[in-house]
């Protein structure tokens, strides 16, 4: 048996078929139809076959010629699974990342768009930097001059609602849509949600008239529709499902369907354009701490020797354990003099927790005390505030802090409408 042969495995009590992957020294690997790969102990191994042999390595993909009916998109690459392959060599999903590997992958493309293709740099999402959301910016603009009808960034899912953000503000008054996806489901796997993805933020591009950054993700579990959401409002929900990107306090901008069918949900998505202002510099000394019972102040020393801005995660509308109460509180004062005078060095933005609603400081008199110490109200996602204090500290370090209120590029909601609760 070789990797990549269809092999059958009779073991005591079962029988596993699959695809062989390399295996380790004391066991077979096997990918599953599902998608799956499971581990079999060679000892547990009655009898092994080969069902189907491997078949021989795949011709070089055609050459894809431009159709001068069809809008120019843009797809750079970054990492993630848009397009990949196994590689039975390896065991591993490599990128397809040349026009046509990606037509071969996702054929309707063809139909939709010319696609040209670029590598940023591939990394996994979880590893990138602020600089990197800098690198990611300048590539863009770059390609910006090229003038395609839209650009595509394929990347991985961890943290797209950070990269969405930075490039929000790192982007403003483009002329054309940003749009960001991934996939949760690698593309080896039937449940793979890479091509429907690529295909609806495709469709979409050749027909909006949007400017700005958003993301393209699936919608619903099923393979129905992507939610076309802006880059300031939208989270990631959950670790593995297809839908885990949602919009929050906003409804998405348009649901967009596989055949191309895009319907708008809201009217007031941007759609002016002031000419590209990039504003590609990030800090990368910007401190994000969650707070939670038992905090305790010397947790916030590093920030206070080493950071150039500092942003809490709050309780509720913003609050803190800063309140001598009992005997068992009789700390939590000291919390509140470390974050006055970390305040007083450097800006000190408060956000809450929860995803949903708004930081409203001034509702209690712990929100009240903080900010009489110094620190500012964010009014955004956690994560959009961290991105935001990066990018304020490196373009605006003068006045960052009273920036920090300011609504830059639509990331601040004034007023939450009922019906975007779980959406």
């Amino acid at each position: 048996m070789k990797p990549g042969d269809s092999v059958r495995l009779h073991l005591k009590d079962e029988v596993i078929e699959g695809i062989l992957m390399p295996d380790q020294d004391d066991s077979y690997i096997v990918k599953l139809g599902s998608g799956y790969n499971i581990s079999v102990k060679k000892q547990e191994v009655r009898k092994a076959e080969v069902v189907k042999g491997r078949a021989s390595k795949e011709a070089k993909p055609r050459p894809v010629k431009k159709n001068p009916n069809l809008p120019d998109i843009t797809i750079l690459h970054t990492g993630g699974t848009i397009a990949s392959k196994v590689d039975y060599e390896t065991g591993a999903v490599s990128s397809q990342t040349t026009p046509e590997q990606i037509i071969e992958s996702v054929p309707e493309l063809a139909r939709i768009a010319n696609i040209r293709t670029e590598t940023v740099f591939q990394m996994f999402s979880e590893d990138l930097e602020p600089v990197h959301w800098e690198m990611l910016a300048e590539a863009i603009a770059r390609e910006v001059k090229n003038r395609p009808k839209g650009i595509i960034v394929g990347m991985g899912t961890d943290t797209i609602e950070y990269v969405s953000s930075a490039l929000s503000f790192a982007l403003q008054g483009i002329d054309i849509p940003v749009i960001i996806l991934g996939s949760q489901r690698s593309s080896d796997r039937p449940s793979s949600d890479a091509a429907m993805n690529l295909t609806c933020a495709a469709h979409f591009i050749a027909t909006t008239d949007f400017k700005g950054v958003g993301v393209c993700l699936h919608d619903t579990t099923e393979d129905k529709a992507c939610l076309v959401i802006e880059g300031n409002h939208v989270k990631k929900m959950h670790t593995s499902r297809r839908d885990t990107f949602r919009p929050v306090n906003r409804r998405p901008i348009a649901r967009v369907s596989p055949d191309g069918k895009v319907t708008y949900v809201r009217k007031d998505y941007n759609r002016e354009a002031g000419g590209l202002d990039l504003r590609a510099k990030f800090s990368g000394r910007v401190a994000l701490f969650k707070t939670y019972p038992g905090m305790r102040a010397g947790e916030l020393d590093w920030a206070a020797k080493n950071a150039e801005g500092l942003v809490i995660e709050g309780y509720a509308f913003g609050q803190m354990p800063i309140n001598d109460m009992d005997e068992h509180t009789r700390q939590h004062p000291e919390l509140l003099k470390k974050v006055q005078a970390i305040a007083k060095k450097i800006p000190v933005m408060m956000v809450s927790q929860r995803p949903y609603g708004l930081t409203t400081m001034d509702v209690y008199s712990t929100g009240r005390l903080l900010l009489d110490a110094g620190v500012i109200e964010g009014k955004v996602l956690s994560h959009v505030g961290y991105v935001k204090l990066c990018w304020l500290l490196a373009n605006h370090p003068d006045n960052a802090r009273e920036l920090i209120s300011r609504n830059i590029c639509g990331e601040i909601v004034e007023r939450i409408e009922e019906d975007t609760f779980l959406i």
